[in-house]
């Protein structure tokens, strides 16, 4: 009996070993996905309904160097809310500028400043954290505010590919989570649906200053909050 049974026991042994080193392998691999910082704010669901939508979502724990200021222009949406959103795929908005500074020394959170160029729109000091591997990276933001007496939540992704002129394939969403009940309830989008931007040159280039100088403000009249309907 003894003969028979070590045999067994080798090959649940051997089989056990390689099951164990293919999830070690998994976890352990960095070009593949979150850590456990975005897991708690992102939703696979989220992630999932995003790529669908056409946004690229950078997986990895070993992000490039997030640094400095970037613009991107011309500004256009990719995908609208739903069929009932007021704006259109290709509409053409107001410039963007972006500030990533603070870049923790793992590499895994970044401060983020953005603002749409005539002032409208404006995110400062958000925490945010940031998956990737090589130079492509996707940054994650949760950000609670409130707009016409309604509470929210809006989770802003950030993504694209670091090169020596900037950030190529710049795309930012803002995704509704959560809203509270009040009057001003409709005015802001449906929860769990956001706008995807993208800069349609695919190069948000590197500028030597966030700041928008009185000469430097955009024209485009247009006006927008990243949560509104309108």
């Amino acid at each position: 009996m003894k003969n028979v049974l070590a045999p067994v026991a080798t090959v649940i042994l051997l089989a056990t070993v390689m099951v164990f080193n293919s999830c070690k392998n998994r976890e352990e691999d960095p070009t593949v996905g979150f850590s456990k910082e975005i897991q708690k704010i992102v939703p696979q669901s989220i992630v999932n309904d995003l790529r669908a939508k056409g946004m690229t979502i950078n997986e990895g724990k070993v992000p490039p160097t997030l640094e400095g200021a970037f613009r991107a222009n011309p500004y256009e949406l990719l995908s609208p809310t739903g069929p009932e959103d007021v704006w259109a795929k290709g509409k053409i908005i107001t410039a963007y500028r972006y500030l990533f500074s603070q870049q923790t020394a793992d590499g895994k959170e970044v401060k983020i400043d953005y603002k749409s160029e005539n002032g409208v729109d404006v995110g400062s000091g958000l925490g945010a954290f940031i998956s990737g591997y090589g130079n492509k990276f996707t940054v994650f933001a949760e950000v609670k505010g409130r707009h016409e007496n309604v509470d929210y939540t809006n989770l802003i992704v950030i993504s694209g590919e670091v090169t020596p002129k900037g950030i190529a394939d710049l795309q930012h969403s803002l995704y509704l989570t959560q809203k509270s009940e009040g009057p001003g309830r409709g005015v802001l989008i449906p929860v769990n649906t956001g706008r995807i931007w993208i800069d349609k040159d695919k190069l948000a280039e590197k500028i030597s200053n966030y700041r928008i100088g009185v000469t430097e403000k955009s024209s485009d009249g247009e006006t927008h909050s990243s949560v509104s309907n309108q």
